[in-house]
């Protein structure tokens, strides 16, 4: 038998796949939906756009989290799916965000079910999983680039283009194929530089600069905005204000230096 804060709580969370949360620091605007951040996690390029390149004026930062956002996006799909069906769900539309709309207009439905504490179970647990794969707060890998290290074939010479990764704890990173050897510090100087030009939501520069080994969160981004610390350049198509990445990193260098002045 689900609570009446059973039922509040599996509300909010559906609300985040269906879309309809409202930004309280986009004017009005809604959130993107979890499905559409865990799709573009997976789709996006895995490397930065050489900056020299024309072609690729000021886009969104790309992700790196191909792999882990695909499984959690197919978890959360399969999810959804199998207990619309189980509930009866026959519409054509299997997006999660169709399925999440659909179980929010059928709350009443799922209460009287003999499964419905094991379906909410369930279904949170996937959305769960699905803020995971896009925060990645368990992953320690500090993503350093694409590896470029020379690679000798017998036909040509080339750059390596594996995903280099270090971890915290060390001093260098060695990339498995080709056996190149990089400092740490240097490639993530590098990777963060040549990152200053692009843009994109709090979310979105929140898990990169993560990725790259800087304690960031997306709540850390949106309250440098609200305190006027980080100034939005621009609105996406989708509504939400988008910074820069070389802004958000000034912001936090200048909060890491008021915390030394302050100690």
């Amino acid at each position: 038998m689900l609570t009446a804060t059973d039922v509040a709580n599996f509300r909010t969370e559906l609300a985040d796949v269906a879309g309809i949360l409202p930004d309280s620091h986009g004017k009005g605007h809604m959130l993107p939906r979890l499905p559409e951040d865990l799709t573009v996690t997976f789709t996006r390029q895995d490397q930065l756009a050489d900056p020299h390149d024309h072609r690729a004026a000021s886009p969104e930062v790309p992700l790196v989290f191909k792999a882990h956002a695909g499984e959690a996006l197919w978890v959360l799909n399969h999810t959804l799916s199998t207990w619309a069906d189980t509930l009866g769900y026959s519409g054509a539309e299997r997006s999660p965000a169709c399925l999440g709309r659909w179980f929010l207009q059928n709350l009443n439905l799922i209460q009287k079910s003999s499964v419905a504490a094991q379906l909410v179970d369930e279904i949170t647990s996937a959305i769960h999983q699905a803020r995971r794969a896009i925060d990645r707060p368990e992953d320690h890998r500090i993503f350093l680039g694409s590896c470029g290290g020379p690679v000798t074939t017998t036909s040509e010479s080339m750059n390596c283009k594996e995903e280099l990764y270090g971890l915290p704890w060390n001093t260098h990173a060695v990339c498995q194929p080709c056996g190149a050897k990089y400092v740490i510090s240097t490639r993530q100087e590098e990777l963060r530089a040549r990152a200053r030009q692009y843009v994109g939501t709090a979310s979105t520069i929140a898990c990169f600069l993560r990725a790259t080994g800087l304690n960031c969160s997306t709540e850390m981004i949106r309250g440098y905005a609200k305190r006027d610390r980080l100034k939005p350049v621009s609105i996406n198509e989708r509504g939400h204000r988008v910074y820069a990445i070389g802004d958000a990193l000034d912001a936090l260098r200048k909060r890491y230096e008021r915390n030394k002045a302050e100690r």
